[in-house]
């Protein structure tokens, strides 16, 4: 059967005209083709009209797109994607200023969404990354790069949000986290270093506060850990220490004295720039017979009572230390006259 439209005059099968129940063949007059311009046509010239149709029945209208949608989603599909490759620009455009318009809307309507459908999000979103895994990587990057406070936020508050969340994954990933962080330290090694010593420098009291209260919670972890690398690195730590003293050797002498002072259950401390100042205070020079002084002396031998305070320390030269040696009382009258002859 064919009918030809009112509009166009063009003779057209049954197919191409829409249902009308009043009329004699039970089909409209003009063809779908003319309706739909005129109906386009019309809207463009009343826009006001639909707006105030949508605003006064927005469930009926929602319905109907609902309904609309469920029946053509092919379709629709196929449309926007052709519309889409001819004005990706546009569409890009229109949806970043819906976002920027109706930000806290999306991020409502998304988590009730997500919580409604949990699975299917997660499998969708693996799906999405499997197939995806460079160009998803790449924009992660790109984003984290250009937004670093923003994402350490954001990490920040998930972190406290779900605290338990990540000890799980940390416990149920803990061979893969390990060569995550391996690969990552290796790759950035300079970076890290820098930022750990700009970090160290800003907080040193905070830092040290810390790795003092984890040594006393972990004690025997931290001993076993040391001796275990003490081990496994004897001349990395021979080197280390040579090197450490040779750039700080009053710091190591006064280390020296603060042990042997434990040891002998002696009182008192001296740090390397106390023991520097008692060494300026006598001009270099050997306490008892007044010569070029090497070392510092406990006048009262610790092994005797004597203290480790800076007011028992004082210049002596090779000789006559080792002469004194641990004697206490001492006749440094004596020893200077033997010195002297």
């Amino acid at each position: 059967m064919e009918k030809r439209c009112s509009k166009c005059g063009e003779l057209k099968a049954a197919c191409e005209f829409g249902k009308h129940m009043r009329s004699r063949d039970g089909l409209r007059s003009e063809c779908k083709a003319c309706g739909c311009a005129y109906s386009k046509m019309y809207r463009e010239a009343n826009p006001e009209h639909g707006r105030m149709y949508r605003e006064a029945n927005p469930e009926k209208v929602r319905a109907y797109r609902k309904m609309y949608r469920e029946a053509n989603r092919e379709n629709i599909r196929a449309s926007g994607k052709v519309y889409y490759d001819a004005n990706p620009e546009k569409v890009l455009a229109s949806k970043k200023a819906y976002r920027d318009a109706n930000r806290e809307k999306i991020c409502a309507s998304g988590k009730v969404y997500r919580e409604a459908n949990r699975e299917k999000v997660r499998a969708s979103s693996y799906a999405y990354y499997d197939a995806n895994r460079e160009k998803v990587n790449a924009n992660s990057k790109a984003w984290c790069a250009a937004n670093p406070e923003k994402r350490r936020a954001v990490c920040k508050a998930y972190r406290e949000a779900n605290p338990e969340k990540g000890r799980a994954y940390r416990e149920t990933n803990r061979e893969r986290l390990r060569a995550s962080k391996k690969a990552y330290y290796e790759i950035n090694l300079e970076n890290i270093r820098a930022k750990q010593k700009a970090y160290y420098e800003a907080n040193l009291e905070k830092v040290r506060a810390s790795s003092k209260a984890y040594r006393e919670a972990n004690q025997e972890k931290c001993n076993a850990k040391s001796r275990a690398y003490r081990e496994a690195n004897p001349a990395s730590i021979r080197a280390s220490k040579k090197a450490y003293y040779e750039a700080n050797p009053e710091k190591c002498r006064a280390q020296g004295a603060k042990r042997r002072a434990c040891q002998n259950g002696a009182a008192g401390h001296a740090t390397a720039e106390q023991r520097a100042a008692r060494w300026e205070y006598y001009g270099g020079l050997c306490y008892i017979c007044g010569g070029p002084a090497e070392a510092m002396d406990h006048v009262i031998p610790l092994s005797k009572g004597g203290s480790n305070w800076p007011a028992n320390l004082y210049p002596i030269c090779k000789h006559c230390n080792s002469v004194k040696g641990a004697k206490w009382p001492y006749d440094f009258e004596q020893a200077r006259m033997e010195k002297i002859a």
